[in-house]
């Protein structure tokens, strides 16, 4: 059972080359996890979900991997855990599902209502034939 940050982190490195790339245990200090984190941590199926989200996202959804990093970072940290968690579940389904999508697309205040820009969270393809891109799941 895992019950600190580090095994958790080596089960992920495990379901992920990408993760394995971030060399996270050598940056974050190894602590007790509680709560969702800590149920996440001991379940397979939620492992190896992180790690396809965080495969795809990189692979195939075009996200760099240190915007992965920060994703990976924000899931194994208890306070921005549920929200991270969801966001990278959500990338699993699109992807598993075979929805063509870009992740964390910036915009620039020209493109949307605020001056300062944005980031969607993703763009998703119309159809599967078509290269336009053309629903926003959310902006953040």
């Amino acid at each position: 059972m895992s019950n600190t940050l580090h095994p958790l982190i080596r089960e992920l490195e495990a379901r992920s080359s990408q993760i394995a790339g971030m060399n996270l245990t050598v940056s974050l200090q190894d602590e007790p996890i509680s709560g969702e984190l800590l149920n996440m941590a001991n379940r397979a199926a939620d492992l190896d979900r992180s790690g396809r989200a965080v495969e795809a996202l990189v692979s195939r959804a075009g996200l760099s991997r240190a915007d992965a990093e920060v994703a990976v970072r924000q899931m194994l940290n208890e306070r921005h855990f549920y929200g991270s968690y969801c966001e990278l579940g959500t990338y699993d389904w699109l992807d598993r599902h075979n929805v063509r999508f870009r992740a964390q697309v910036k915009l620039a205040g020209q493109e949307v209502l605020n001056p300062n820009g944005c980031s969607l969270i993703s763009l998703v393809a119309r159809t599967q034939r078509s290269a336009r891109w053309c629903a926003a799941l959310s902006c953040s």
